[in-house]
């Protein structure tokens, strides 16, 4: 019994002490990783956007959960990001997408995958390796119409009747972010008024 308390005594000394560790270097790294999320947050808005002189995620409107960051040059709005997810073939796909005050489509980039190497997730190849985030700049523009969103390019993959090439054997992926791109399309026209501040 005297070696059963004994037992007990350390591993729960060795918890707490764990605990505590594990505490202090969560808060030790909170700043740092803050930081971090922060500059990749930024960098995929600059990525999807046009040239801007304020800071985005600092100007921002929230509609169903959804933020979205307006980037300005000379005070007037240039562009508006935000994220969109659907559900890949390794998991959620989250895709930052930018658009011009009209509501025409700028570009994407991938925040976040859990794609399979070598297929699915060259989603996210930088362009000049692989033009697939290519196909969703500027010249997918969109009309507003009854229903509320038509697009005049259909943003689906080709075997969907649509006009985005998939990656060859990641056809999966390719439709998913296309439909996380029409998703948050049509959750920007339900908002527009009150994003762009014109309420």
């Amino acid at each position: 019994m005297r070696d059963f308390i004994k037992l007990v005594t350390v591993l729960t000394t060795v918890c707490i002490i764990a605990a505590l560790a594990l505490s202090m270097a969560d808060k030790k790294t909170r700043k740092a990783r803050e930081r971090q999320d922060r500059l990749a947050r930024l960098e995929a808005i600059a990525a999807v956007l046009p040239e801007y002189d304020n800071q985005p995620d600092k100007e921002k409107v929230e509609f169903e959960g959804v933020t979205f960051y307006l980037a300005r040059k000379n005070g007037e709005i240039v562009g508006l990001a935000f994220e969109q997810e659907a559900e890949g073939y390794g998991g959620k796909i989250r895709v930052m997408i930018g658009l011009d005050p009209q509501g025409e489509l700028i570009g994407i980039d991938i925040v976040k995958h859990s794609e399979t190497p070598g297929l699915g997730a060259l989603i996210d190849q930088p362009e000049e390796n692989n033009p697939f985030k290519d196909q969703f700049f500027r010249e997918k523009r969109v009309r507003r119409d009854k229903p509320p969103l038509i697009l005049e390019s259909n943003i689906a993959v080709a075997k969907d009747g649509g006009e985005i090439e998939a990656i060859t054997g990641a056809t999966i992926s390719s439709r998913v972010v296309c439909e996380a791109v029409k998703k948050g399309l049509n959750l920007f026209f339900q908002a527009e008024e009150k994003i762009l501040g014109k309420e």
